[in-house]
């Protein structure tokens, strides 16, 4: 979720979250039980909380011309990261920083409605209190519906 404010048409400064769950079942061993051979499993699960705060440069323009606006932005901030097995639980935190880019597309002449798509990288090496660190830096991508809160020509 992203909560931007709009400083004029080219630049927005907003506050970005969301949140992450991963979940995989590691397998141990095979166990034979009454000659059926069955799999010993533990189940690991791991949350993700970022909260950055961004600034996105718009070329407003082009939504006149081409009919869709793209932008560039960037954002730091700090996430946090639980890490959940039967036999180990542990929170990593850190710093965090995301690059990315996109297009808005007005849904319709008269709509308030934009459709956004985009792509970046998120870097979060982030440690726990022992000084391990869990990695959770990669690309992402991810579309969403934009609306004003209130009017708004972008």
């Amino acid at each position: 979720m992203t909560l931007n404010i709009g400083l004029d048409k080219y630049f927005t400064i907003g506050a970005e979250t969301g949140f992450g769950w991963i979940k995989w079942k590691d397998k141990d061993s095979d166990i034979a039980v009454d000659y059926v051979n069955l799999n010993e499993v533990e189940k690991t699960n791991l949350y993700s909380l970022p909260l950055l705060g961004v600034a996105t440069i718009r070329f407003a323009d082009a939504m006149e011309s081409v009919g869709f606006m793209p932008y560039i932005s960037g954002g730091a901030g700090y996430s946090w990261t639980w890490y959940r097995h039967p036999d180990y639980k542990e929170r990593f935190d850190g710093f965090t920083w995301q690059v990315a880019g996109g297009i808005q597309v007005k849904l319709g002449e008269d709509s308030a409605l934009s459709l956004i798509i985009e792509g970046g990288y998120k870097s979060a090496a982030i440690e726990n209190s022992d000084n391990l660190e869990l990695d959770m830096s990669g690309p992402f991508a991810r579309a969403g519906l934009s609306f004003p809160l209130e009017g708004s020509d972008y």
